[in-house]
């Protein structure tokens, strides 16, 4: 089956939970498709967000590195968005193995969706994956601004050029209130650049916006004359290295979190002042000056 939405059908395809073990009724506990901006997958437990898959990458979806433990199974994943849908399937190719994805109404926050492979020695279901798992898992938990990252203590920290907008909760392990700026930007005298963030789950691109036809250079210098624009990612990894397009995002990057060998660069703007003083980010600011020094000349 596909989860996501047919816009030419007007059908929208969920999971939703059982109210409990026991009882078929439906729960609040549904897994969807958001195509307001990047789609990707949420688990929502009635308003309230639980977790989120991350945009497609042209790989996998950018918050489940596990994908890559599949591919000794035999699954294959597909997504679609072409305008006519945007949605997401598996299959697997050996018919030998027997797969199920469901989803709980139980779990941290209320909804656990969970991957299961039928055993025939044991002779029962063995767990193969699972979401949320951990705490960078949740939504949001270092808030905006904030990298979540499970092998530091504590788990939240700022990105470069940011500090906590509530030192106090931050010292109580609490960083849902984000990171605010060090050093205003200074879009209008063109001196902001990007620094880059390896290995990411994007921030939520609820409210992202998706360009297919640019380049990442294109995107890139659409972003700087964007004086609302803080970051972009590349939007398609399995296209042309030059014409992978991008996702650009005009807030504050929420639910930010980093992977040891997983995820994606993400693109993040800073002020010059940040940028000189950042490890790592002179030769890329100098490069960014001069082609701003060329631009004017021209």
């Amino acid at each position: 089956m596909r989860l996501g939405v047919d816009f030419a059908a007007g059908a929208n395809m969920t999971l939703t939970a059982w109210a409990s073990p026991s009882d078929p009724s439906p729960s609040p506990v549904v897994a969807a498709m958001d195509t307001s901006g990047d789609p990707e997958l949420f688990i929502w437990n009635g308003p309230a967000k639980v977790w989120r898959s991350g945009p497609w990458d042209g790989v996998q979806f950018t918050g489940v590195p596990d994908t890559v433990t599949y591919k000794g199974m035999g699954f294959s994943f597909r997504f679609v968005n072409d305008g006519r849908e945007a949605t997401y399937s598996f299959q697997v190719r050996d018919a030998g193995i027997v797969s199920r994805l469901v989803l709980n109404s139980t779990g941290v926050g209320g909804g656990l969706m969970q991957r299961w492979t039928w055993l025939d020695v044991a002779g029962a279901w063995a767990l193969y994956w699972y979401a949320p798992k951990d705490q960078c898992d949740a939504l949001s938990p270092c808030g905006p601004n904030g990298v979540c990252d499970t092998n530091k203590v504590p788990a939240c920290s700022c990105l470069p050029g940011f500090t906590p907008r509530s030192p106090a909760s931050w010292a109580m392990r609490d960083g849902r209130d984000g990171c605010v700026r060090a050093t205003p930007l200074d879009c209008a005298n063109r001196t902001d650049g990007f620094l880059v963030l390896p290995h990411a789950k994007v921030p939520d691109a609820t409210r992202a916006v998706v360009d297919f036809n640019s380049s990442l250079e294109q995107c890139r210098q659409r972003c700087l004359r964007n004086c609302s624009c803080t970051a972009y990612a590349s939007a398609n990894l399995t296209a042309a290295p030059g014409r992978r397009g991008c996702a650009m995002w005009t807030a504050g990057l929420e639910d930010l979190r980093v992977y040891p060998s997983f995820g994606q660069e993400l693109y993040f703007r800073l002020a010059a002042a940040d940028l000189g003083g950042a490890k790592g980010p002179t030769i890329r600011y100098l490069l960014d000056s001069v082609s701003r020094l060329i631009n004017r000349s021209t």
